[in-house]
């Protein structure tokens, strides 16, 4: 039989090959072993990349139920935080804040989710490739919420950050991390500049392998340049 932590493990890997029904099934098996172990952590951390499983499959398909199944499951993600506080630590709770912003930024409330990015913000205060990642997501709000300004130094910072911190990730982790934000800015200033959009969609597109080890990056990479020459 399979320990909690071996099911979450597997989840997350046919998740990240964009095997998305394969995923969920497993994550429901770690959560019910997470509970039956009592483990607070284990149980928001699952929540959490379940929120991610539905995120993908709503850019996959554009169906809406799935950003009301996160929704449902970030409920459940926030309870836990609000009623086991002291088990998690303060990354963990940042995650959880974080991926209510996502969220609210995908069902297109781009000045709510900058208050939730901004509160999320507040528990990482150092140099971190967490932190960056916030940033390019607090970016896209802004720049949908029509502060191109804040949003273009925010898309800086967190380039920046990435590449400065880029040593102290693994490859993987630094091509999905540094390529989203890429793609992020390139889809923001999709209609705004479109050849700076390309630019930036070039370098991210440069950074990834290939589809069979970044799926989802090159699901959203394929989308764009679809979007560009139209």
């Amino acid at each position: 039989m399979f320990s909690a932590n071996d099911l979450h493990l597997k989840a997350q890997k046919l998740r990240e090959h964009a095997q998305s029904a394969e995923a969920l099934a497993l994550y429901e098996q770690a959560l019910v072993e997470y509970i039956t172990d009592q483990d607070t952590e284990g149980i928001v951390r699952v929540l959490l990349e379940k929120d991610i499983t539905y995120q993908h499959l709503y850019l996959f398909t554009k169906q809406y139920i799935y950003l009301e199944l996160s929704a449902t499951t970030l409920q459940m993600a926030e309870h836990m935080m609000h009623v086991n506080s002291e088990a998690l630590d303060g990354e963990l709770q940042a995650l959880v804040v974080f991926h209510v912003a996502q969220l609210t930024e995908a069902m297109n409330e781009s000045a709510e989710a900058i208050q939730i990015y901004e509160e999320a913000l507040e528990y990482i205060p150092e140099e971190s490739a967490l932190r960056a990642n916030m940033l390019s997501h607090l970016a896209v709000s802004e720049w949908n919420n029509q502060d191109t300004e804040k949003a273009s130094a925010h898309f800086t910072e967190a380039h920046e950050m990435l590449e400065k911190l880029s040593a102290d990730l693994d490859d993987t982790t630094r091509t999905i991390w540094l390529t989203g934000s890429l793609l992020r800015q390139a889809i923001a200033m999709k209609k705004s500049d479109p050849e700076k959009s390309l630019q930036y969609m070039k370098v991210a597109e440069e950074l990834l392998e290939s589809e069979e080890k970044f799926p989802i990056r090159w699901f959203q990479l394929q989308e764009l340049r679809e979007e560009l020459a139209g």
